[in-house]
């Protein structure tokens, strides 16, 4: 069992489809920076990721794996003044908030 350290503090908050603010998410991804994948997983649970994402495989000596599909890529922005994470995958973005920020943009 692998315990995670807790600066892992950002959690799923939502997605490109049902995001609060439009005008807000596209100014996060017009104003995002790309990162590795090893990046984004210091601050987002690998084990919420295997939740949210369970066709991948852990190891890639299984198989496909979040880090290594074409069709994923990682990034770090700001959404509504907020720092948050998201990932695409084949062009839905999945948005990582703290939750204090989450509360603060829900208002």
């Amino acid at each position: 069992m692998v315990i995670e350290p807790v600066r892992k503090r950002y959690k799923y908050a939502f997605d490109c489809r049902m995001a609060p603010d439009v005008d807000a998410l596209q100014e996060m991804v017009d104003n995002a920076k790309q990162i590795t994948y090893k990046t984004f997983i210091k601050h987002v649970s690998v084990h919420q990721l295997a939740e949210m994402f369970p066709m991948y495989e852990r190891r890639k000596n299984q198989g496909l794996t979040l880090a290594n599909d074409w069709s994923v890529s990682f990034y770090v922005s700001k959404y509504k003044g907020n720092r948050c994470y998201f990932l695409d995958w084949s062009r839905i973005e999945f948005v990582f908030m703290t939750i204090n920020d989450f509360f603060d943009i829900s208002g």
